[in-house]
């Protein structure tokens, strides 16, 4: 059993973001309000304690553009992780992020273009990584591209 992530983050540490956003969850399916605002504090206070610690991983920088609240803030920080997924050959992440970017792209912007683009780099990396279980989620971004399709809205921002 591997004691860190595929980005290099132990997997203690990883269990702490998790645990935060699992924390941040409840509480926003709960409308508490104030404890999902506290736990989205915590949440960020620990990512940019982890980045301080381990510097800029794909995971903890998807995980940042996960709870960001503008598609431009989340859209930045998905496609700096895809960069450096993709340079340290970290199959999962780039697996991960492209699946976030197509979903970004589909349903936050209505992009159809990058949409596709972002789909077809996700198929790839699921073929690469067979053991991966994302099959579903493929399943319904490709639904996605063609509901965009049929609606005719090839083009951002449209």
């Amino acid at each position: 059993m591997s004691l860190m992530t595929p980005d290099g983050i132990t997997n203690r540490d990883w269990a702490l973001v998790k645990h935060t956003a699992y924390k941040l969850a409840n509480a926003t399916a709960s409308n508490d309000c104030r404890s999902a605002a506290r736990a989205n504090r915590s949440l960020f206070a620990l990512l940019g304690r982890l980045e301080a610690k381990y510097g800029p991983r794909p995971s903890l920088l998807a995980t940042r553009a996960d709870y960001m609240p503008s598609s431009r803030e989340k859209l930045a920080l998905l496609l700096r992780a895809h960069k450096l997924a993709k340079m340290s050959h970290d199959g999962l992440n780039v697996e991960l992020i492209c699946s976030s970017l197509a979903k970004l792209y589909l349903d936050d912007m209505c992009c159809l273009k990058e949409g596709k683009k972002w789909l077809a780099r996700y198929k790839e990396a699921l073929a690469r990584n067979h053991e991966s279980g994302e099959h579903r989620t493929l399943r319904e971004l490709l639904d996605r591209a063609l509901e965009l399709e049929a609606m005719q809205k090839p083009a951002c921002g449209g």
